[in-house]
């Protein structure tokens, strides 16, 4: 779970914490705590904090520094998130940095995570948000764990399913408020190979696993696992940029092949 704070005024210390905690915590969950927290509290020196966070090794984090800058709204920030994101890979980073620029131009600071929604719980008899997104293969890319998460957002909205994610804030109180089940998806990259075949191809294989619990009872409802394979050409092995590509097709895939069947079984019990 991406842990926000939603109080509109923070103690001096929670603050200080976050100065802190942006660039200098190890678990990628505070920072992206603190980039929001600094968004919405403005201190001296935030916008410098929040330009370099754009650049974090995880993607949640990078969003998050996106979405904070928009909240601060300080146009100096312009330059730099435009920088950004003509580099940025994440579909859904790439986004929010974009949508930040407009806020800004437009001279309305956005409020980033704390912004009144544009999607509205409506009717919706549960909502789902996305919890941690873990990549136990060994494999140090924290940019798996960001397409684990999209791609499962992607499936499981295209199936009707109300989505939550580090920008969701304001959704999640309202369903907190209306008394409507939240529950959690969490994710586990658990496998991602290469083998070279005898015809020279390579054949790359990934395995992702998730769970669905209940909050706050922490109470599991169910799994869903899914794998994928996908062919290239043995010379990828010498292209890091190829066998990135791959690899990020191959999880999406996996993704896609555990959330078939979600609207039938998973979904279904926890309606």
């Amino acid at each position: 779970m991406l842990v926000t704070q939603t109080e509109s005024l923070c103690p001096a210390q929670d603050i200080q914490s976050a100065m802190g905690d942006i660039e200098g915590s190890a678990d990628f969950r505070l920072r992206v705590s603190a980039a929001l927290l600094l968004g919405r509290s403005k201190p001296a020196g935030a916008r410098q904090k929040l330009e370099r966070a754009l650049s974090d090794a995880h993607p949640a984090v990078r969003l998050a520094a996106a979405a904070g800058l928009s909240a601060l709204g300080d146009a100096a920030a312009i330059p730099s998130l435009e920088r950004h994101a003509r580099d940025e890979q994440m579909v859904g980073v790439k986004a929010k940095m974009q949508e930040s620029i407009t806020h800004l131009r437009a001279g309305t600071p956005g409020a980033g995570a704390a912004v009144v929604p544009v999607r509205a719980i409506g009717h919706a008899k549960y909502v789902l948000e996305l919890g941690v997104m873990r990549n136990t293969t060994g494999s140090q890319n924290d940019q798996f764990s960001g397409v684990m998460a999209q791609t499962a957002k992607k499936q499981l909205e295209q199936k009707g399913a109300l989505v939550l994610d580090v920008t969701d804030t304001a959704l999640k109180d309202e369903a907190t408020k209306k008394h409507i089940p939240v529950y959690r998806l969490e994710g586990q990259l658990s496998r991602l190979t290469q083998q070279q075949q005898p015809d020279g191809s390579l054949t790359v294989h990934a395995r992702v696993e998730f769970s669905v619990v209940k909050v706050p009872q922490h109470t599991l409802q169910g799994t869903l696992s899914g794998a994928a394979s996908t062919q290239g050409s043995g010379s990828a092995l010498g292209n890091e940029s190829t066998m990135h590509n791959l690899r990020e097709q191959v999880i999406g895939g996996a993704v896609e092949s555990a959330m078939q069947n979600a609207d039938h079984g998973l979904l279904a019990s926890i309606h």
